[in-house]
């Protein structure tokens, strides 16, 4: 089961991160939230692929954690840009281009401060902490959970990061974009994948429809009061449903 969160819920987690100056996890859960972006996108996003100018941004690399016997957790950093199609691109908001300015700014002033001690092999990357290293995934998935629970949230409605993308899923079905808009925005291949990943929200679309319906036709009365035969007893309705071949 997902934990879904509206987009005014994650905006206050963002404006509750962002009053503790914590910039790379904002970035993170506005990514997730309202780019679609999964966790390893959210931190493979590069300086490279990213023009703040025209607002655009697009996904080439992903970073994951992983665990190697005898070494422990291990960085692992792919090139998902390998052509064209597998490129997936965004358009950035007002605020996403705030927020990556004020990370360009302040890891511009880290680099100042530390000096020498900052690490510049991960340049390229918008996801470092203040010496310039990567920010390990599983940390910043628990710094994600211990956010909620400082704003309250209890134990059986703690989101996970990675049902950020869902609830981004979720908003957009909500304002009533298409199959296939929802299809483009989240990077699937095909609608299936969409469609059969994200179930639920049809589900929900379909019975909103129903309650609709429901409302439309309420001023309609069904008299179940079935006049007296030698085969039908007061008071009951029968129904019969007559086979048909329709499909519609």
């Amino acid at each position: 089961k997902h934990v879904i969160r509206t987009a005014d819920e994650i905006m206050k987690i963002i404006e509750y991160v962002l009053m503790n100056n914590d910039l790379t996890l904002a970035w993170a859960i506005y990514a997730g939230g309202f780019l679609s972006y999964r966790r390893e996108e959210s931190m493979g996003a590069s300086w490279a692929f990213i023009d703040l100018d025209k607002g655009r941004i697009s996904v080439y690399y992903t970073i994951t954690e992983t665990f190697v016997k005898g070494e422990g957790n291990v960085l692992e950093i792919k090139d998902e840009g390998k052509t064209a199609d597998s490129i997936r691109s965004h358009q950035l908001d007002d605020f996403g281009i705030q927020l990556l300015s004020a990370i360009q700014k302040s890891k511009k002033y880290n680099m100042e401060i530390a000096g020498n001690s900052y690490n510049h092999k991960y340049d390229q990357f918008v996801m470092v902490d203040a010496l310039g290293n990567i920010i390990m995934p599983e940390t910043l998935s628990k710094r994600y959970i211990a956010v909620q629970r400082k704003m309250g949230y209890e134990n059986g409605n703690i989101q996970p990061i990675k049902d950020l993308r869902h609830s981004c899923a979720s908003d957009l079905n909500s304002r009533g974009k298409t199959l296939k808009d929802i299809q483009d925005y989240l990077g699937h291949s095909n609608s299936e994948i969409t469609s059969t990943t994200y179930t639920y929200l049809f589900l929900d679309a379909k019975i909103n429809v129903a309650n609709e319906n429901t409302d439309r036709l309420s001023h309609l009365k069904i008299n179940t009061v079935v006049t007296t035969t030698d085969d039908v007893k007061p008071n009951t309705l029968s129904l019969k449903r007559k086979n048909s071949t329709s499909k519609d």
